[in-house]
Parts: structure tokens; sequence; C-alpha cells
């Protein structure tokens, strides 16, 4: 990447519409109000908008109708009128004036920008050009004609803009129509990306899409093969077992970084948290959204993500479509639509003045533990380890089971829960891997694990209907939710827990120099399915410590508290920077170990003067460096 967005560097942005319009801005362009909606968002610490030239507007087309009613040809709709208002190159004349003062207002208040070329969606809305109207935009070839017309005349326009840092295909493209299978997907979005890298290839190109790991047609595998940069729009409400607990909880805000964390862990491309916010004060007051954002803030940095993106600038209460029709989208801004700040503006000027003060330009990548194998469509296995590693003080490196994967000494595998769980291959490779000393911890989900015997030690008697696996861990019993267990024999394995009945529950197998944990029930689908639990002191990420303790892993800082969600960052091979980030409505008192380092600097909060112990208030954070004695 020549130009714009860089990995390591961590942007603060919002997606910006104006104030006085919102959607319908390019035709009620007020250029006083714009230039007072970026004063106010560049006085809050924002350093990046997200910009929307609005197809409709953007590319005025009209459709020519022949015998039958049928579509004979499309102009741009000026054709014919005596006064021209689109340029040569396809584009309407006012918006590009509109678009260019943008541009120069941007770059006045030292605003970057991110343009979402193809705006033909928007807020449960559609924005199509009139002649292509009833088409499937995806799929139907005349309109990926003008579809490519219009990126390469908008991006040929302004790429000389120093203020644009990176190009998108579009605003969720993907609920633009419905396609039959991912080869479609993968055509128009190489279609796309060519048309914008033959026009400029110095800027990276961002993939701007809603939703990649829902296992539909829209994959991350293609999206990263094809595009520079991904991105993700982890609302709450929208998304799988995210919204059982409220806004300030462990699940709701662990739901961006993890989602981050999948995305350019299975694509090997940096990841944007492009668009986020509360849907609505009806799921969080001023204060709770403030704690929200505070903790996706400094979540979204220490993960070494790209950037975190608020969704949106002001307020839009307009009585037209799509805020006529939805209510969730008119509370969503940093400002009221007024103009006054949100308490949540705090948080982005306090975060930005920190970033400024911070000794480091570029966040180290942080440490990672382990390595969880996962299927792309697999996102509650996937998103239940990631929040019990977590709690465990395990930091998670995703990979697909299907493709190779990187060593470490810990691997997980969650929730077996059907007859493809692993390939081959994969599987022969895990098995190597343990047999040169790895540790494997495998949970079951009522599906086929081949090679049971010589993975587990342990003979299965069947496969049976069980409602519940029930074990007692430290003097807590833990109910886990399953809908099939395994009737299990020890050969070699080693009892670590049993059931109620004195099953064999969790069991521990020596296999070559390593060893395999095997668990009985769908622990991570069940811990994230479950509403109450995530924020509390159940212990059920306690599975997931014993497997780290009986590995080769090693930390180097702990913490007591399964609610508080640290990060380290290597500086050299004798120091570190920790990041602990409480993601609970409970504030917290936190005590720390540190193995052989004492602290060296504190960055922010509050934290104690031999850096032992940290106050750590709702879904806010302590950063530090240690040292070597």
């Amino acid at each position: 990447m020549k130009k714009g967005l860089q990995d390591g560097i961590f942007y603060n942005g919002v997606n910006y519409w104006a104030s006085h319009a919102g959607l319908k801005m390019w035709q009620c362009w007020d250029e006083n109000s714009v230039e007072k909606d970026l004063h106010a968002l560049s006085s809050a610490g924002i350093k990046v908008l997200r910009v929307f030239p609005l197809w409709s507007d953007f590319q005025p087309l009209k459709a020519l109708l022949g015998w039958g009613g049928k579509v004979k040809e499309v102009r741009y709709s000026d054709e014919y009128s005596a006064q021209k208002t689109v340029t040569e190159d396809g584009l309407d004349k006012n918006c590009v004036e509109e678009f260019t003062r943008l541009c120069a207002l941007a770059k006045k208040y030292d605003l970057k920008l991110i343009v979402s070329l193809i705006t033909g969606y928007m807020s449960g809305c559609c924005y199509f050009p009139d002649a292509l109207v009833g088409r499937n935009v995806i799929t139907d070839p005349l309109c990926m004609q003008w579809e490519v017309k219009f990126v390469q005349a908008f991006v040929e326009r302004f790429k000389p803009c120093e203020e644009i840092i990176a190009w998108e295909l579009g605003n969720e493209c993907n609920c633009m129509g419905e396609i039959d299978s991912p080869y479609q997907a993968w055509l128009w979005t190489n279609t796309i990306v060519s048309a914008i890298k033959l026009k400029d290839n110095t800027r990276p190109v961002l993939s701007g899409m809603h939703g990649l790991c829902v296992g539909d047609y829209w994959r991350i595998e293609d999206q990263a093969e094809l595009c520079d940069i991904l991105t993700v729009h982890p609302y709450h409400l929208f998304t799988a077992n995210c919204t059982e607990d409220g806004l300030v909880s462990a699940r709701a805000i662990t739901h961006a970084v993890a989602e981050q964390t999948l995305y350019a862990d299975l694509s090997g491309k940096p990841c944007l948290i492009e668009e986020i916010g509360t849907l609505g004060d009806v799921y969080g007051d001023e204060q709770t959204v403030a704690a929200f954002a505070r903790a996706n803030l400094f979540g979204g940095w220490a993960n070494n993500g790209l950037g975190m993106v608020w969704w949106t600038s002001f307020d839009q209460d307009f009585g037209y479509a799509p805020y006529e029709w939805v209510d969730c989208e008119r509370e969503l801004g940093l400002f009221k639509q007024t103009g006054a700040p949100k308490r949540i503006v705090e948080e982005f000027v306090k975060f930005n003045d920190f970033l400024k003060k911070f000794p480091y330009a570029q966040m180290p990548k942080r440490v990672r533990d382990a390595v969880c194998l996962v299927k792309t469509d697999g996102w509650n296995h996937a998103f239940g380890a990631y929040m019990l590693a977590k709690r465990a003080g395990i930091e998670l490196q995703f990979a697909d089971s299907a493709k190779t994967f990187p060593e470490k000494d810990l691997y997980i595998v969650p929730g077996a829960a059907s007859v493809e769980y692993m390939p081959r291959t994969s599987l022969k490779e895990l098995i190597n891997r343990v047999e040169n000393g790895a540790t494997a911890l495998l949970t079951y989900d009522g599906g086929t694990i081949a090679e049971f015997e010589k993975l587990t030690g342990c003979y299965s008697k069947g496969r049976i209907k069980s409602d519940a696996l029930t074990v007692v861990i430290d003097g807590e019993t833990l109910h886990i939710a399953r809908n099939f267990g395994l009737k299990l024999e020890t050969n070699t394995a080693e009892v670590l827990l049993a059931d109620e009945k004195g099953n064999p529950a969790f069991t521990c197998n020596r296999l070559g120099k390593g060893q395999v944990l095997f668990f009985n029930a769908p622990l991570e689908k069940f811990f994230v399915s479950t509403a109450g639990i995530c924020d509390g002191e159940a212990g059920y990420e306690k599975i997931y410590a014993m497997a780290f303790e009986k590995s080769k892993c090693k930390r180097i800082v702990e913490k007591q508290n399964p609610n508080t969600y640290i990060t380290v960052h290597p500086l050299d091979e004798k120091s570190y920077i920790v990041v602990a980030v409480n993601n609970t409505t409970s504030d917290i008192e936190e005590r720390f170990a540190f193995h052989g380092y004492e602290v060296d600097a504190i960055y922010y909060g509050a934290v104690d003067t031999n850096g032992k112990k940290a106050t750590l208030k709702s879904g806010d954070a302590v950063v530090f460096a240690i040292k070597t004695k």
C-alpha cells in the first residue's frame, strides 16, 4: 500500500452523513452546514470519515424502452435536455462539485476520507440509478457495465485528492441483490476491484461487506483474495448470540473484537471495525453508550485492529425513507441533530489524547498463545472459544480448519458438530503436531471425529441423546446444555472430570510427546448462547485454563478476574506493553502477577505504584509497560 490506511496505525472515525439532510445531503447541499459538521467532528478527535457518494445521485441514468417495453438503451438522464447536468465522464455535475468541496473541507479540518464507491444500499433502502431499478445489480451484465463506468469515472476524477486514504467497493453491496453461488460474488467483486485499481493502484481497496462469516455466498476467503482490507459491521442486534446481556456486557463488547480477529486471522489481511453503534437509545443511555464505545476503542486498538468507525456522525430524524421506516436509524449519532455533543464524544476526545501521548506510533503485534481451528461458517463456536480464552487469559489466533495452520504449543478445536468436522489432511497434521509435543483440546457437539480412539484414548459406546452435562470444578457445579453426548469408557486416557454419574466428561490422553484433551459437550456454543453467564464468575473458562496449564505455554502476565481481558505486546526481548480492558458493567479491582518482570511505565489508567493492582471502571482500560527485573 503506497498511500492511505496502514496496518499498525489505529484510525478512529465516523460514518458521515450531513446533519441537515442525512442521505439527501447531495440533493440538498449546504456547505455551511457541512463545514460546521466537520469542525465539530475534528474537534471531537475524529480522524477519518467514511463517506458515501450515493449512487442514484452521482450517476443519473435513464432507460430508453423499445418494443414490448423492454430496455433498448441506457443513456444519461440529460441526453435530450438543453441544459447539460452530467459531466463527460458520466457524473452529475452538481454532485461532483459538492464532493470536491467536501474534500477541501476535509483538508481544512485534517480529516481523511474512506470513499464507499457504490453506495447502492444504505440503512435498509436501495439507491440504484433509475435505469437499473428492477435489475439484479450484482449479476446483470448491463448493471455491471454501468457500475464499472461509474467507479472508473469517480476514481479517475478524485484520485488527486490527498485526503482520500482508501477506496471501498461500496456500502454492504452484498445486500443489493440475491445471488445463487459464491462465484457470482467473486466475479462481481473482482470486476469492481479491477475497475478501481485500473485507475488508482496506490490506495488500498476495502471490502465494505456486511456479514461474511455466516456461511453464505460472500466468503471471507474471496474478499481477502481480491481486497486489501476486510471490514466488519458488528451490530449486536443483528449478530447471533450478541444481544442477550445488554450493551455493556462482555458478550456485546467482545463481539466487535472477536469478529475483527476472526476476519483478520482467516484472511491474512488487516481488518477495520467499519461500522459499530448502538441502534438507538432504547439499548443504552448516554453513559452506557460511552462505556461501550470506550471499551471498543481500547479493545480494537489492543487487539491490533485497523480502527473503529462509529455509526454515525449525527442523529438523523428525517421524514423520508429509510428514517421513516426504521426506528433504529434515527438515534445513532455522536452528536444530536442539533449539533449538541453526546456523552460518547468525550470518549473519542479522551482516546485521541491518549494516542497522542502514547510513545509508540504503531502498536506492536500481540502475543498469541494458542491456535483455534474453526470452520469459516462456525461463528458460534469461534465466538465462544474467543470469549472463554480471553476469560482464561489465553490469546487465540484463528485458523481455517481446512487449511494449513500455524505452529503453536496449544490447539483448540471447538464443537465437533457435523460429519465434516475436519479434513483428513488437517487432522493428520494436528496428530503430527501433538505427537511432537503440542496439546490439543477438542470439544464435542454431536458430530463425527475420525481416529477418535487414537486421539482421545477413549472407547465410544455410542452417541446418546442428552439434555446436559454436569461437572464440578473447584467446588463449582457447571451445567452445559447439549443435544448429544458420547457414552465413554477410557482406554489410555486419564479422567480429569466426571459427570454426576461418574462417567468420563473431560479426559486427557498422552499421544507421543503431547496430549489430547476431550470435553464431552459443546462448551463454546453453550457459553455464548446462554444469557447471563458471560459476565459472571461461573468457571466455564476453567476447562480452557486446564488445557493451558497442561500445555507448554507460559504466561508473561496473569490476571485474576475472568472479565478482565488482557493483551501483551513485545517491544523487544526484555519489555512488553500490557493492555487490560474491563468489558462489563461493574468496576473491577484487578491484581496482576508478573513472572520475572516489573512495571516500567504507566500510560493510561489507575495502577498502583508497584503495578500489581489496577482499578478498572466499567468499559475502561489500563495500559502500562513491563520489563525484566
